[in-house]
C-alpha cells in the first residue's frame, strides 16, 4: 500500500499528514515486525533499520517517515492529531536511556581504537560525540533552549501537583506534552521518562558543581 499522498497542501497541513502518516505506520510496523525492537536493542541507527527491513519500498514512504514511525513503534504515541494512541514496544524509560547510553559507548570505544580517545578530547568535542551517538538510535538530543524550558516548566505551579503525596512535585506527562508542542510540531519525542532523566541530570550537575 502506497501511503504517499500526491495533493498539494498548506505547509502545515503537510506537516500535521506527515506526523499522522508516520503515527499510523509505527502501529503497522509494531504488528509486522517486532524484530525492529532487537535492532533497536542492538543499538542499529534507525536509518540502518529502515533499510535492512525494506520499509521505504514496502509501504510506498520517504525515508524520513520511515525513520519516525521506527521511533513510534519502539515509544508508541499518545498525542492526538486524531490518530488513536498506543503503548510503544519499549515501555520502559529507563532502558531507552541505557540504549541511547549504551551507544555512547560504543561512539567512545571507536573513536578510542582510532588512537583519538575521549579522555583526550575537550569536552565540547566529548558532548558532541555523545550527541552522535544519541543521534545515530534515533534518540533527538535537548537544544539548550528545550532544556531550560523543561526546566521552567518543572517549576511552574500549573505544571506541579497540587495535592496527594505528588504536591509540588512536576506532572512530567504534562510538561512532555507541551515540550512536543512548543519544540517538535507535537510529535512523540519526550516523555515522562526523558523529562524525568533531565531533571534528574540537571540536579546531579548542580550538587557536582557545588561541592
Amino acid at each position: 500500500m502506497n501511503m504517499k499522498s500526491k495533493r498539494s497542501k498548506p505547509k502545515w497541513s503537510r506537516a500535521v499528514s506527515a506526523i499522522a502518516m508516520s503515527v499510523q505506520l509505527g502501529r503497522r510496523i509494531q504488528r509486522d515486525h517486532a524484530e525492529v525492537v532487537a535492532l533497536y536493542r542492538r543499538l542499529t541507527p534507525l536509518s540502518t533499520i529502515v533499510h535492512k527491513l525494506g520499509l521505504i519500498d514496502a509501504y510506498g514512504v520517504s525515508e524520513r517517515i520511515a525513520r519516525n514511525a521506527v521511533e513510534y513503534a519502539i515509544r508508541g504515541y499518545h498525542w492526538g492529531l486524531g490518530v488513536a494512541s498506543y503503548e510503544g514496544l519499549i515501555t520502559d524509560g529507563e532502558e531507552l536511556d541505557q540504549i541511547v547510553s549504551g551507544y555512547r559507548i560504543k561512539i567512545g570505544r571507536m573513536i578510542r581504537r582510532q588512537k583519538m580517545g575521549i579522555f583526550g578530547l575537550s569536552k565540547e568535542e566529548q558532548s558532541k560525540a555523545g550527541c552522535a551517538g544519541a543521534k545515530a538510535v534515533g534518540w533527538v538530543v535537548f537544544t539548550k533552549r528545550e532544556r531550560e524550558c523543561a526546566l521552567r516548566l518543572c517549576a511552574a505551579p500549573r505544571f506541579c501537583h497540587e495535592n496527594g503525596r505528588h504536591r509540588g512535585k512536576p506532572k512530567l506527562e504534562l510538561v512532555a506534552q507541551e515540550l512536543n508542542r512548543k519544540f517538535h510540531k507535537s510529535q512523540s519525542v519526550r516523555n515522562k521518562y526523558s523529562v524525568n532523566f533531565l531533571r534528574g541530570k540537571s540536579k546531579r550537575q548542580k550538587v557536582s558543581t557545588s561541592n
